[in-house]
């Protein structure tokens, strides 16, 4: 889903040991510019972990629907997880005791601040151009592994020890706590399962590249792609990206020369789009010396637009009748560039 100011994308992959995929996320943009978004991973111990993980998602985008309007207060985020909680909690005998962790994500597009819930150990990233920081809190413990007999379970003369949740939807008294955190222009909220984010080491730095992407949706699908061999578990990965650009930053950059001044202050997708939008700006005057010099910043900068942009942007030479071979070469090896990342 993509809107010209923000975009949300999201991918789930079941355990390739698994039947069903027990990480469940929806999202939605209400009509009075409210933004949700949910992502749950169902206990797996427990029974019915993939109902449990769609109840909690799809039950908080019912209630929002329903219940969230602009001025929504703390209050009714709580009673909404109340309500999640307890229907969870009176699953049907065939589902009896399910349970599941949970996040959520609300922003007001026309604010800057978002609240956000985590329960459990599903996680809540913020992305503010070069940083990364965890945003939520994980609610879990070291737990000591026994077996049916109770009897604490060794290896190798050590006791055998499990990082286990302390908070879930379906406990029936379950403990919520709504949090808040600027959400300003050009950042990033990612909302994560644990099997993804413990799939590799360089879950943050991954992350962050991605970011950068101005195909983020590719660049999600590449990176599940590469945890494949890593995976152990569910994998589930929701990002809501803000596209757009201060309008100070923009007032402050005329042409290319300004942007040694402000580059520092745009995330690396916001970037593109700047000098994307320059270059048709420029094109569509026939100044082929400008339009050479944004290309060529865009190389130093490792600032490339999507395929889809790059095609744009030849289609708008050949309509304009702007035909000049250097600019023609630089676009197409920038295509060529983006193809050998797919």
């Amino acid at each position: 889903m993509m809107t010209n100011n923000f975009e949300i994308v999201g991918k789930s992959i079941k355990d390739k040991e698994k039947t069903k995929n027990g990480d469940s996320f929806n999202h939605i943009i209400l009509e009075n510019n409210m933004v949700i978004l949910t992502l749950a991973d169902g206990v797996g111990s427990k029974n019915c972990d993939w109902v449990a993980s769609k109840e909690a998602c799809d039950s908080f985008i019912n209630y929002s629907q329903d219940l969230l309007g602009k001025d929504y207060t703390e209050t009714t985020l709580l009673g909404i997880c109340n309500k999640i909680d307890k229907g969870i909690s009176n699953a049907p005998d065939t589902c009896k005791g399910m349970l599941t962790v949970f996040a959520a994500v609300i922003w007001d597009i026309d604010k800057n601040h978002i609240h956000f819930i985590n329960i459990g150990d599903t996680r809540i990233y913020k992305i503010n151009r070069e940083n990364i920081e965890q945003i939520s809190i994980d609610e879990t413990k070291d737990v000591i592994i026994r077996n049916k007999q109770g009897k604490v379970i060794t290896s190798g003369g050590t006791t055998i020890v499990r990082n286990g949740v302390t908070n879930a939807l379906g406990t029936g008294n379950v403990e919520v706590t709504i949090k808040t955190t600027d959400f300003n222009y050009g950042e990033s909220i990612v909302l994560a399962s644990d099997g993804f984010y413990d799939c590799k080491s360089t879950f943050n730095s991954d992350i962050k590249e991605i970011n950068k992407s101005s195909s983020l949706q590719k660049s999600i699908n590449r990176l599940f792609k590469y945890y494949a061999d890593y995976q152990k578990d569910d994998t589930t990965l929701l990002i809501l990206r803000r596209n757009d650009i201060e309008p100070k930053i923009r007032n402050e950059y005329r042409d290319i020369s300004d942007f040694e001044k402000i580059k520092s202050k745009l995330a690396t997708h916001t970037a593109v789009t700047l000098l994307t939008d320059d270059l048709k700006l420029t094109i569509s005057k026939k100044n082929k010396e400008n339009c050479i010099l944004i290309l060529d910043k865009m190389k130093t900068e490792n600032l490339i637009p999507s395929r889809e942009k790059l095609d744009e942007l030849l289609s708008f030479c050949q309509e304009i009748s702007f035909e000049e071979r250097e600019v023609y070469k630089r676009i197409i090896d920038f295509i060529r560039i983006v193809m050998r990342k797919i």
